[in-house]
């Protein structure tokens, strides 16, 4: 069995019948009983690691993150040999049905909305138990990670910026607002920025039963202070 460790997200491989291992990135101690109960199946905040799997013609190669639904891997499509990024639902969440709808309807949405500052939606689907979507692989990295390392003259804050609201425009035009737009969900390419997941956006046209008026919805420390002020 291997899995993510949930601290420092070092890949941990163990026993299925061990109770509890240490993590060799951070020392943490890891309750393997978040892992086995179910069958095997995880539960928050563990998460399996299925690099090296095969799901149907893509061979997972390397955990790129995780998020709040899924994990991403980059992977290669054996059928159309190339280079691509998967989002996997996590197991524990199938069985959640306004879970599994809001990850179809990401797909969805990312199919309507091919635009250079977006990236592109390649393929979806359900085997073995496992929603994926696949979308095109992007090198570079995210905006959070270029911050850290660098500070941008004027000139290159206005020009990224300028590109993200070329995604968001595009975004509205067609009725989606992304509802979590962060550092991290920006990447920085050779060829400019692309904006990532829409897992969470309001889509003005089927939005209203997977969205509660009062829902509060998006990355805390990115929220306007009117959201944040009522949670």
């Amino acid at each position: 069995m291997r899995f993510f460790c949930p601290r420092c997200s070092t890949a941990i491989a163990t026993s299925t019948d061990a109770s509890q291992v240490t993590c060799s990135g951070c020392g943490l101690n890891v309750d393997l009983a978040l892992v086995n109960t179910s069958a095997g199946q995880p539960q928050l905040p563990v998460v399996l690691d299925y690099t090296d799997q095969q799901l149907g013609p893509y061979q997972l190669q390397e955990c790129l993150g995780s998020g709040g639904m899924g994990t991403v891997y980059k992977a290669r499509d054996t059928k159309r040999d190339q280079i691509v990024a998967i989002k996997l639902l996590y197991p524990q969440l199938v069985a959640m049905e306004h879970i599994v709808a809001r990850f179809q309807r990401e797909a969805k949405t990312l199919k309507n909305l091919a635009h250079p500052r977006i990236v592109n939606y390649i393929d979806e689907g359900q085997l073995d138990g496992h929603y994926y979507l696949v979308m095109e692989y992007i090198a570079g990295e995210n905006l959070e990670q270029f911050l850290k390392a660098n500070t941008p003259s004027v000139s290159q804050a206005l020009e990224i910026s300028q590109q993200i609201c070329e995604a968001l425009q595009a975004a509205h035009a067609q009725g989606i607002v992304h509802r979590d737009l962060k550092p991290a969900n920006i990447i920085l390419s050779q060829t400019g920025v692309r904006v990532l997941d829409f897992g969470i956006a309001h889509v003005s046209t089927d939005d209203r039963t997977l969205t509660h008026s009062d829902a509060l919805l998006g990355t805390i420390n990115y929220m306007s202070p009117e959201q944040r002020s009522r949670g």
